[in-house]
């Protein structure tokens, strides 16, 4: 068998070698993904829970603001 220079040879052996560890590889990401859905509905409740104490502090935020305002007019009339 006449090989050029330069040129790589693959023998089969190598070949079932590389596409065994490609297949390992894949079913480690797999495995990788199954986990992180089952994480999402946990990240999305936490979620949820933090925009709902967001807008709860947005309100108390105004609302004192908004009596803030109304007890330095009151004093400023005084």
């Amino acid at each position: 068998m006449d090989i050029p220079p330069g040129s790589v040879v693959i023998t089969p052996t190598e070949l079932y070698a590389e596409v065994k560890g490609i297949g390992t590889a894949v079913a480690e990401i797999k495995g990788d993904v199954q986990e992180l859905r089952k994480a999402l509905p946990d990240h999305e409740s936490r979620i949820r829970a933090l925009e709902r104490r967001m807008w709860w502090a947005t309100g108390v935020a105004a609302t004192f603001a908004a009596g803030i305002t109304e007890l330095v007019q009151l004093l400023g009339k005084g």
